[in-house]
């Protein structure tokens, strides 16, 4: 079975105990249990005793007792009348659950909790966190704050379940997955780190066996690391969730992972790695049903093409994936298509390619991404360059000035240091097309710090 055997602590980074932990703590947004497993994270880490004596407890909780064949023959002849038994019952709790989930939907998010808290036991009961999970499920990755509202209901419910039932852990660590993940979408990566890492105790103390959870979990882990730069791990997480999903059947999942790997080894600069990821997605998707999918995958892959030099393929993935592009009419997927034709026309049309990147550029500032917008720049950097406009670059790097100066607060403080190296550069007449297109590969592999829309989470 596809379980991690690593232990929870065993993971990129020690976290800390921080204010802002404390602080999430207090607003409820993170499980107080997790200042707990923070703590004995700290003790196995600076106590050699502490150390063995939890590492003992946990191989003691993960040893099953077998009771042999004539047990399995036992379950098996009961399991007819089990059935039939529990087929009225489930009926009746399926109605209940449905009442209780409608009277917690009518409640406003900000309360939800705390109706939930104010009587606990009436919402315990197994089919609500379900439901709440899927709901929380279907409204990723667009929804993040509603995400987060159900899964931390469903959390809270799912820890008054008794702890005999099965499916109480899996539950608890979907619920932390979703929440973590929300976090992430909602550029609080502290918090997600911290309710990943809740979730990962959670596998081992809950004995969680589903290979389903922890897929997803290592999923959502992988697309922290990915905004975070620390691709390799990114890329370690998502293949494991990816050959999981495959054994189990999952094209869908599957084919998601495959496309956030793909573009994993896109940022990383492996293109080829990347346009493999890709196609193995493309071989598991119908072109209609899985349309945003599909799309991703396919304009993901045409980026990598153009950064190989295969520009008439490229430009024939382009030209071909034109429904693709007019299917969803939103800014994000509308500036995407406009840098991407301008990296196209840079050669046979140089005008209309400077016209474009400016189009996206703005675009993107006008969506309030302004890593994006920054790339964009260097990209129309080195277009510049190359038709040599000069006196154009100049000012393209006085308004990037003016952008760092004004909104630099959104980038990270490694990210500004490299933008000021260029601009710097370029002031002193020393720039050239490699130096910028290495410092826009260089941004790409650290990342932006924030989630990216459109992308499968």
């Amino acid at each position: 079975m596809p379980i991690d055997d690593t232990p929870p602590d065993a993971d990129d980074t020690t976290l800390h105990i921080t204010r802002e932990l404390l602080q999430a703590i207090r607003e409820g947004r993170i499980p107080p249990r997790a200042l707990i497993v923070l703590g004995l994270e700290h003790l196995k880490n600076l106590c050699p005793h502490c150390r063995a004596e939890i590492d003992r407890d946990q191989e003691d909780r993960r040893r099953v007792a077998y009771g042999g064949a004539a047990a399995f023959d036992e379950t098996f002849r009961s399991l007819e009348a089990v059935l039939e038994q529990h087929s009225a019952q489930l009926g009746a709790e399926s109605e209940r659950a449905d009442a209780l989930l409608a009277e917690l939907l009518a409640v406003p998010p900000a309360r939800r909790l705390e109706h939930v808290r104010a009587d606990p036991r009436r919402f315990a009961q197994r089919l609500v966190p379900r439901q709440l999970i899927d709901l929380a499920r279907r409204a990723t990755p667009a929804e993040p704050a509603k995400v987060f509202s159900l899964a931390q209901c469903a959390y809270a419910i799912c820890e008054e379940l008794p702890g005999q039932r099965h499916d109480r852990g899996g539950m608890m660590v979907e619920s932390l997955g979703l929440m973590g993940n929300a976090e992430r979408l909602l550029d609080r990566f502290e918090e997600a780190r911290a309710l990943f890492r809740l979730a990962q105790s959670t596998l081992w103390e809950e004995g969680v066996t589903d290979p389903l959870v922890y897929a997803e979990l290592d999923s959502f882990r992988g697309s922290l690391a990915n905004v975070l730069g620390q691709l390799e791990d990114a890329a370690r997480l998502v293949s494991r969730a990816a050959v999981v999903y495959a054994g189990l059947a999952e094209v869908e999942l599957a084919a998601r992972c495959a496309i956030q790997l793909g573009c994993i080894r896109h940022q990383a600069g492996e293109f080829e790695a990347g346009i493999q990821a890709f196609e193995r997605a493309l071989r598991h998707l119908d072109r209609e049903r899985d349309k945003r999918l599909v799309w991703c995958a396919r304009h993901s892959e045409t980026a990598c093409l153009v950064e190989l030099g295969e520009l008439a393929v490229a430009s024939q993935h382009f030209a071909e994936d034109q429904d693709l592009y007019a299917a969803f009419d939103d800014p994000w997927t509308r500036l995407r298509r406009d840098w991407l034709e301008a990296r196209l026309l840079e050669a046979s049309r140089p005008d209309e390619a400077v016209r474009l990147f400016q189009l996206a550029r703005t675009g993107f500032l006008a969506e309030g991404s302004v890593f994006d917008s920054v790339l964009v720049s260097l990209d129309l950097g080195q277009h510049l360059l190359r038709i040599g406009r000069i006196a154009e670059l100049e000012g393209l790097a006085a308004e990037l000035s003016d952008l760092l100066r004004v909104r630099g607060e959104s980038l990270a403080a490694e990210t500004l240091a490299i933008l000021r190296t260029v601009l710097a550069t370029i002031a002193s007449g020393a720039a050239t097309v490699r130096l910028l297109g290495e410092a826009a590969a260089t941004l790409r592999r650290r990342g932006d710090r924030r989630a990216q829309a459109g992308l499968p989470s």
